[in-house]
C-alpha cells in the first residue's frame, strides 16, 4: 500500500516519512525486511529511535546558530565603534545624503502610477534605519522618504490634477509627505503657480480650464479636508473667470460687446459642464438666499468673515462638484440665467417632446437652490409636455397638416432670452424686434398652409389664446443627397434655409445673397454658414463666398 496510507503516518507528519521509510529506515532493517510490509510496531520502533536521533541534531544546530550570533554581535560591536571614531574624526561620509540619493532613485520609477509611501517607509524601518543606527550611532529619520517624494510630485503637480483619478495613488502618497512634513503651505503655493503658468492663460479653453479645476478640488480635499489650501484656489479661479479673461493680451480692456460675448461663453461652460456631471453621487450643498444675488446682510457678513465658519462651508460645498461650478460664476443669479438659455435650446431641438432628461437633472439642481429659485425652468418643461399633448390631438383631428410639422407652444414671458431682462425700459418692444425675421422669412412650400391650419384649430380649443409664430425657432431634420448616399442632418430651420439656397445651384453664393433670399439678418445667416462649413458640406472661397465641397 502507498506509504501515505500507513495507519500511524500522522503521527510522524511534519518528519518527512516518505525519506524515513525510503531510506533511513530501510538501512536500519534486515536484509529480508521490507519497510512498506514489516510490522507496525517494529516501524514505529525504528521511527522512535530516528526521531530521537533528529531531536539531538537540531539541538546541536541551535548550538551552532548561538555561537554564530555571539559572533555576529561581537563583529558588529566592532564595526559600530570602528564607525563611532570615524564620525568623531569626521572622515565618515555624508550618509544621509547617499541614503536620500538611493531613495529618490527608487522612487523615481515607480511613484506616478502605484502607491509606494508604504512600501518605501518599511523598506527604510527594516533596512536603512537599522543600518544608519549603526554607522552614525543615532536613528536615521523616517521623513527621508517623504523630503524625496513630495519634491518629485509637486514639480509635477500639473500632471497629478489633470490625470486624476489614475493618479490617485501617488496623490495619497503625497497627502503623507505633506502632514508628516508639514508642506501645507509649499503644495499651496505650488498648486496656484502651476494653475497660473500652465492652466489659467488667455489661450485656455473654459471647458479645459473647468475640467482641472474640478480635479484639483478632489486632489486638494485629499491633502487637506480642512480647506484651508482650497479657499485661495478657488478666488484664484473665480477672479480668472469673472475678471481676467476680460482683458486681452496686452492688459488693456476689450471692448463691450467682446467683454459680453467672453462672459456669455464662460457661463456656458460652467452651465454645460453642470449638465453633464448631472446626476451625481455628491452631497448636495443648498445654496443660502444671500448667496443667490451676492447680497449677504451685514450679520452674515460678520458670519462669513469668521474663519472658522467660512472653512466649515467651503468644506460642505466642496464635496459637491456642482456646487463649486455654480460659485465660480459670481451671484447665483448668472447662472440660473444660464441654465434657462441653456435649457431652453435643449427643449427647442429636442425630438418627440422628449423631456425625460431635462426633468431628471432639473429635479437634482432643484435641490441645491431655495424653494422657486428655478420656477421659469419648471414652466419650459410644463410647455414642452403640453405641446405634446395638444399636438396629438390637433394632428388627430385636422387633416392635412404634414405628419412631419410638430408644433410647440410656448409661454411667452417665461421663454424670452434673460438677457432681455437686464433692459430697463421696452422689454416687449426687445422681444419683438428679436423676432423680426420671423414675420418675413421665407417658408418651405406648404409650410404655410399647415401653420394656418394648425393655429385655426388651436383658437377652437383655446379660445382666449392666441398664436405667435417662430419659424426660425426650433428643430429641422432634413435628408442631404451626395454621390456617396444620403446623410440625415438636425438643424435649426435657419440653417435648413441656407443649405436650400444650393439645393439646384452649385454656383457660389456670398452670405448677403442668401439673407436677401430667405429675409434673414446676415448675422444668423454666417452663423448657419459657418455650421455647413464645420460639417464639411460647404466651403469659404478666397472672394468671400460659399460653395458646395461635397456634390
Amino acid at each position: 500500500m502507498p506509504w501515505e496510507h500507513l495507519p500511524f503516518i500522522s503521527d510522524f507528519h511534519g518528519f518527512q516519512p516518505r525519506k524515513l521509510a525510503d531510506c533511513d529506515l530501510e538501512s536500519d532493517l534486515g536484509k529480508r525486511a521490507d519497510p512498506l510490509t514489516i510490522p507496525d510496531n517494529v516501524l514505529r520502533q525504528q521511527c522512535e529511535h530516528y526521531l530521537e536521533i533528529q531531536v539531538d541534531m537540531d539541538h546541536q544546530d541551535d548550538d551552532v546558530l548561538m555561537q554564530d550570533s555571539a559572533i555576529s554581535d561581537t563583529l558588529l560591536e566592532r564595526f559600530t565603534e570602528t564607525c563611532r571614531r570615524a564620525n568623531a574624526l569626521q572622515l565618515m561620509p555624508d550618509w544621509l545624503s547617499l541614503v536620500q540619493a538611493i531613495t529618490s532613485e527608487r522612487c523615481s520609477d515607480v511613484c506616478e502610477d502605484d502607491y509606494v509611501l508604504n512600501c518605501e517607509l518599511k523598506w527604510l524601518r527594516t533596512n536603512v534605519l537599522p543600518w544608519l543606527s549603526h554607522v552614525m550611532q543615532e536613528p536615521g529619520n523616517n521623513s527621508v522618504n517623504g523630503c524625496h517624494i513630495s519634491p518629485i510630485s509637486v514639480t509635477k503637480i500639473f500632471d497629478l490634477i489633470r490625470e486624476f483619478p489614475t493618479s490617485q495613488p501617488v496623490i495619497e502618497d503625497l497627502k503623507i509627505a505633506i502632514e508628516k512634513l508639514d508642506l501645507f503651505d509649499d503644495i499651496q503655493n505650488a498648486l496656484i503657480e502651476v494653475l497660473q503658468t500652465r492652466l489659467l492663460h488667455l489661450g485656455a479653453s473654459t471647458s479645459d480650464i473647468l475640467d482641472q479645476y474640478t480635479c484639483c478640488i478632489r486632489c486638494v480635499k485629499i491633502w487637506d479636508p480642512t480647506c484651508d489650501i482650497l479657499v485661495p484656489i478657488i478666488q484664484l479661479m473665480e477672479d480668472y473667470i469673472q475678471h481676467k479673461r476680460l482683458f486681452i493680451a496686452d492688459g488693456t480692456k476689450r471692448h463691450d460687446s467682446a467683454t459680453k460675448s467672453v462672459r456669455k461663453e464662460a457661463i456656458r461652460a460652467v452651465v454645460g459642464k453642470v449638465r453633464d456631471l448631472l446626476p451625481n453621487e455628491d452631497p448636495i450643498y443648498v445654496f443660502e438666499l444671500s448667496e443667490l444675488d451676492g447680497s449677504a446682510p451685514s450679520e452674515d457678513q460678520e458670519m462669513m468673515d469668521d474663519k472658522p465658519t467660512r472653512l466649515k462651508r467651503w468644506q460642505r460645498k466642496s464635496s459637491d462638484t456642482v456646487a463649486m461650478l455654480i460659485s465660480i460664476c459670481g451671484p447665483i443669479e448668472i447662472f440660473v440665467k444660464g441654465y434657462e438659455e441653456k435649457l431652453r435650446e435643449a427643449l427647442c431641438s429636442s425630438a418627440d417632446y422628449d423631456t425625460d432628461e431635462e426633468i431628471m437633472k432639473l429635479e437634482v439642481l432643484k435641490q441645491h437652490f431655495p424653494k422657486n429659485t428655478m420656477i421659469r425652468c419648471d414652466v419650459m418643461v410644463a410647455d414642452i409636455n403640453e405641446s405634446r399633448r395638444l399636438d396629438r390631438q390637433i394632428h388627430q383631428t385636422v387633416r392635412g397638416i404634414p405628419s412631419e410639422f410638430h408644433v410647440a407652444v410656448l409661454s411667452r414671458f417665461y421663454w424670452k432670452n434673460p438677457e432681455d431682462e437686464n433692459e430697463e425700459d421696452g422689454d416687449e418692444d426687445e422681444y419683438d424686434e428679436e423676432h423680426n425675421d420671423d414675420a418675413s422669412i421665407r417658408l418651405w412650400p406648404g409650410f404655410q398652409q399647415a401653420m394656418d391650419l394648425y393655429e385655426a384649430e388651436f383658437r377652437r380649443i383655446r379660445v382666449s389664446r392666441k398664436l405667435q409664430w417662430l419659424p426660425s425657432q426650433g428643430m429641422t431634420t432634413l435628408e442631404l443627397q451626395f454621390e456617396s448616399g444620403v446623410e440625415e442632418y438636425r438643424v435649426d430651420p435657419v440653417s435648413a434655409m441656407v443649405i436650400s439656397m444650393f439645393e439646384n445651384e452649385t454656383g457660389p453664393k456670398t452670405s448677403k445673397q442668401i439673407a436677401e433670399a430667405i429675409h434673414v439678418q446676415e448675422t444668423k445667416v454666417l452663423d448657419s454658414l459657418e455650421l455647413w462649413e464645420d460639417k464639411g458640406v460647404l466651403s469659404l472661397t478666397a472672394t468671400g463666398e460659399y460653395k458646395l465641397c461635397r456634390v
